[in-house]
């Protein structure tokens, strides 16, 4: 007898990727608006902001997110928090079951938490560690993506919001109090939400009790996360990230050592080129003869 094949509905389907963007708002900050003709989705990571949607106000705050529809026109106002970080990510989708989601504040519990630190972590990796770029046109993936990143990001947005879905029909449960932390699970989402805050500031403007104020930990947590998972001390990995990105600008051949130093926000040329040396045991300038011979052409 033949197999008969299952064929699963596909309610939610994520046809294509616009943008990806990790945004940090000074108090006040105004975004006087657009439309575009496909799907939107702000989650706010730390601070609050109010969007406007086609002439509502919505306010949303930490852990929420909110959905334009496509053709929307919508703005954004930073509240009065010291800092508002926002993780964007446009998309593409033919999905009418969505529009059920679009015009409100959606709180996400935790496993919908974790699935938006993984889309950051994995949208760092495929556009490279800097997402606050205003004027992306086109996704152009890193040349260092890992394989299959795109869709990995497509794959978790598809997971999220039908999980968001289910919420809305009353299928979830309301979002649960945070456990103590013991499973690894847990233990890694509050380590990926560490670094994508590092990775958000590799300009050197964040020192240790804003990463524990951003995630909501104690340094005693944090210090022993990182050791448990990384084997790391918490700024030496910031260090780390900060040098990669050095690394890859100078593999880029755009820029010079100084303005790579300038960029990342060392003191000056000889504290970036000792830290440089001290944790690759080259200096900057010879890094970038070594690899001066491989860098790739750069993409249109």
């Amino acid at each position: 007898m033949p197999y008969q094949p299952w064929l699963p509905e596909r309610v939610v389907r994520v046809d294509a990727l616009y943008s990806l963007h990790y945004f940090s708002f000074r108090p006040g900050y105004v975004y006087p608006g657009e439309w575009h003709d496909f799907w939107e989705l702000v989650y706010v990571d730390m601070g609050g902001a109010t969007l406007g949607d086609d002439g509502m106000e919505i306010p949303i705050g930490p852990g929420q997110c909110l959905i334009h529809a496509p053709d929307a026109f919508h703005t954004v106002r930073a509240n009065l928090a010291p800092e508002t970080n926002l993780f964007v990510i446009s998309f593409g989708s033919e999905s009418r079951a969505l529009h059920a989601l679009a015009r409100r504040p959606i709180n996400l519990n935790t496993e919908c938490g974790r699935i938006v630190r993984r889309m950051v972590l994995e949208a760092h990796e495929f556009c490279g560690p800097v997402l606050d770029i205003t004027a992306q046109e086109a996704l152009v993936p890193s040349p260092d993506a890992p394989y299959g990143s795109g869709q990995l990001i497509a794959l978790n947005l598809e997971m999220l919001l039908l999980l968001l879905l289910r919420q809305a029909n009353g299928e979830a449960e309301s979002p649960p109090k945070r456990a103590p932390i013991t499973e690894q699970q847990d233990m890694l989402s509050i380590v990926a939400a560490a670094e994508a805050f590092m990775r958000s500031h590799l300009d050197g403007s964040i020192r240790f009790d804003d990463i524990c104020k951003n995630i909501g930990v104690s340094r005693t947590t944090l210090k022993r996360l990182f050791r448990q998972c990384l084997n790391s001390a918490v700024m030496e990995h910031y260090q780390n990230l900060r040098l990669k990105e050095a690394c890859r600008h100078l593999r880029s051949g755009r820029v010079n050592v100084s303005q790579v130093a300038y960029e990342l926000g060392y003191s000056s040329l000889p504290a970036f080129s000792r830290q440089f040396h001290r944790m690759l045991g080259i200096t900057p300038r010879e890094y970038t003869l070594l690899v001066n011979d491989s860098v790739p052409p750069r993409r249109p």
